[in-house]
């Protein structure tokens, strides 16, 4: 399957993060939507309807497991895929991501580029 037709919203307040996502993604293919908060986040999610979410969980104005809930509450919200990728490194933001639906629960500073490009793409090929 082709990864160039795939839109991939990264929402993350953290530039090195963005800048490092973006990179790898647009060299993989993938169209990159950006948003810094997670109000921000759910206006693009909403507008673009990306094949799947990366989700930071702290950030200013909406954090992303408050984006996580309210996108789930929408039709077309509750089954895109997303990714949370984060530096909180506790159960309760594993286990409150999870019962929103996350696919996964990445820690950043744990988990290498390419594991995070494998797990988008397997979930990718399975749409």
């Amino acid at each position: 399957m082709s990864n160039e037709k795939k839109s991939i919203l990264i929402v993350d307040d953290k530039i090195s993060t963005m800048s490092s996502l973006l990179n790898m993604l647009t060299t993989e293919g993938f169209n990159v939507i950006q948003a810094t908060n997670g109000e921000e986040g759910l206006k693009n999610a909403f507008q673009f309807h990306p094949d799947i979410i990366l989700l930071d969980i702290v950030m200013p104005i909406m954090d992303g497991l408050t984006m996580l809930k309210i996108l789930r509450r929408d039709t077309w919200g509750r089954n895109v895929p997303v990714v949370v990728l984060t530096n909180l490194d506790n159960d309760n933001s594993a286990v409150a991501a999870l019962d929103s639906l996350a696919y996964d629960y990445l820690i950043k500073n744990q988990t290498k580029d390419e594991e995070i490009m494998q797990i988008i793409k397997n979930k990718i090929n399975q749409q």
